[in-house]
């Protein structure tokens, strides 16, 4: 058993494993679209990204200094260097719908082609949690 499927799995092997099934919720919701609308599957993509990124932090047995993906993000990139690309697509994901934010909060349905690309993102923000997991031993923060 890999510690991403055992059953006593450490904490960040559970964030992770509960990022994979956001993500394939969100991926596979294009199955049911009366059920999972784009803006759902929006809404559960960004809990996928969530939740990988603090599998990194707990990894390395870090908390992260905000709560938005677009800090998350920046924390996890000091932890364990993350492509410019990504870091910019993972803040358009949170800027779609300005999440986090009280005054400027929006909410609107991403197009077809917009979720495919943030799905995507998905995807490259979980390769990039395993990959620092697997590559990198749990270390301090580097600042």
């Amino acid at each position: 058993m890999t510690p991403l499927t055992h059953p006593n799995r450490p904490a960040w092997a559970k964030l992770i494993r509960e990022g994979d099934r956001f993500l394939q919720t969100a991926v596979n919701g294009s199955r049911r679209p009366q059920i999972f609308s784009n803006e759902l599957r929006y809404g559960i993509l960004t809990m996928a990204v969530e939740k990988y990124l603090a599998g990194v932090f707990s990894y390395h047995r870090l908390m992260p200094e905000g709560h938005t993906l677009g800090s998350l993000a920046t924390g996890a990139d000091r932890i364990t260097p993350m492509a410019a690309s990504l870091r910019a697509a993972i803040q358009r994901i949170e800027n779609f719908q300005e999440l986090c934010s009280l005054e400027t909060y929006q909410r609107r349905a991403p197009g077809d082609g917009e979720l495919q690309a943030m799905l995507q993102t998905g995807e490259e923000v979980r390769g990039y949690a395993v990959s620092a997991m697997s590559t990198t031993e749990p270390t301090e923060e580097k600042r």
